[in-house]
């Protein structure tokens, strides 16, 4: 009987150790992804996502964020747990930026980095040098405008002649006049549609 007692606090102790650490699967990531809009406009907010891949408690993963330049947006927050999770990019300034997310993976602490983000400003009619372009015929003029935007900010930024007949694009940002008359050019980029008005004269 003494054996018998002996050997069923034995199974006991086991079915209690394995319950406290062998029966808690072991959290590991084996990936994390963060999803970023490539461009914010200035004086406004925009979310990001991050989510957590692997096995184990995953929803207990302890993020920390970091900004690689403060100057031109800030974080809502610094520090989330979970494993899909959403946070939000105010913006201050113009400029460009990345953010970093540290976490710990088993004893390794570990870290991703998300893809270059620019603060842009929205284009507006008073950034053309002029309202109104005025070419002549078979001369190719420019479109210019001033802004303190990164490159990246423009980079789809799209042009189109209304009347065809009248003034075209020759390239990307240059126009050409065909015949004398009054057209209008619409200037079309993330920020909506702007237009212009084109003169050519003889």
């Amino acid at each position: 009987p003494v054996m018998s007692i002996i050997i069923f606090f034995i199974f006991v102790l086991v079915v209690v150790i394995s319950f406290s650490s062998g029966g808690k699967e072991k959290t590991s990531i084996s990936d994390i992804t963060i999803k970023t809009p490539k461009i914010i406009y200035l004086q406004e907010q925009a979310n990001f996502n991050v989510n957590v891949y692997g096995t184990g408690n995953l929803k207990e993963t302890n993020l920390k964020f970091s900004i690689t330049n403060e100057k031109v947006a800030e974080l809502k927050e610094l520090e989330m747990v979970g494993s899909n999770i959403t946070n939000t990019i105010t913006t201050k300034d113009l400029g460009t930026f990345y953010i970093y997310v540290n976490y710990q993976n088993g004893k390794q602490k570990d870290k991703i980095q998300s893809e270059k983000i620019a603060v842009c400003e929205r284009l507006t009619k008073e950034m053309f040098e002029n309202s109104e372009i005025v070419v002549n015929k078979n001369e190719t003029k420019r479109i210019r405008f001033t802004t303190e935007s990164p490159d990246v900010c423009f980079e789809n930024i799209k042009y189109e002649v209304e009347d065809s007949s009248i003034a075209a694009m020759s390239t990307n940002d240059k126009i050409i006049g065909i015949k004398k008359g009054t057209t209008k050019l619409i200037v079309t980029s993330g920020t909506g549609k702007i237009e212009l008005t084109v003169r050519v004269d003889e």
